[in-house]
């Protein structure tokens, strides 16, 4: 007898976006497999652990997942015969952004611009525009009164034209944000990546969440 076969992992698709936060990992079945054991984590090194747990069935709930977040997971089965291989490399999924926008269809505009979000105050939600001049990677960030991190709500390539969406009020993972003062900060970086780039453009706007 010898060990079980690798593992095929089915769900997520392997580089799948915007994932629930709750997500269910499934992979096939093994022949003669007594158990499996699944491996999460933010590091495709697996150096630190999300999820290391040991499952009889052939799918696993991950409850709790992070917004905008990438994690990595592996699979390997296990029989009294020995332990099978994990894959290499593992699969990867990255989770939903709280903030879905649209392009507004109004052109393109002359300037990178963040526009105030509306209304504000808001409760329990809130709209947030922002324009691009031209073709650029766009992260925008929320931060507290104290300039703490707490959370990324949009992160991808845009091309030129106007972008709205509503924004919850939620943070990294998907809870209701307290009353208080809160900013958004948009970076635009249409350089390369390079901060010295003339064509690079960084915007605040300040909210205000009234529970």
């Amino acid at each position: 007898p010898t060990p079980p076969a690798q593992v095929v992992l089915t769900a997520p698709a392997n580089g799948a976006t915007g994932r629930p936060l709750n997500d269910t990992l499934a992979w096939n079945g093994v022949a003669g497999a007594a158990h499996y054991h699944v491996q999460v984590s933010l590091s495709p090194s697996f150096a630190s652990l999300v999820a290391d747990d040991t499952v009889t069935a052939t799918s696993v709930l991950l409850p709790g997942l992070s917004l905008l977040t990438t994690y990595y997971w592996r699979v390997v089965a296990a029989s009294p015969f020995g332990v099978g291989v994990y894959q290499n490399p593992p699969d990867s999924f990255t989770t939903q952004q709280s903030l879905d926008v649209k392009e507004s269809g109004d052109g393109i505009p002359h300037a990178f611009s963040l526009y105030q979000n509306y209304p504000n105050p808001f409760n329990p939600s809130t709209h947030i525009r922002f324009s691009v001049s031209q073709s650029a990677r766009v992260r925008l960030t929320v931060y507290d009164i104290l300039g703490k991190e707490i959370s990324t709500i949009l992160a991808g390539d845009f091309a030129p034209g106007t972008y709205s969406g509503v924004w919850l009020g939620m943070d990294g993972r998907g809870s209701p944000l307290a009353s208080g003062i809160y900013y958004v900060r948009m970076v635009a970086d249409a350089g390369g990546g390079d901060s010295r780039a003339p064509d690079r453009f960084v915007g605040t706007i300040k909210m205000i969440i009234s529970r």
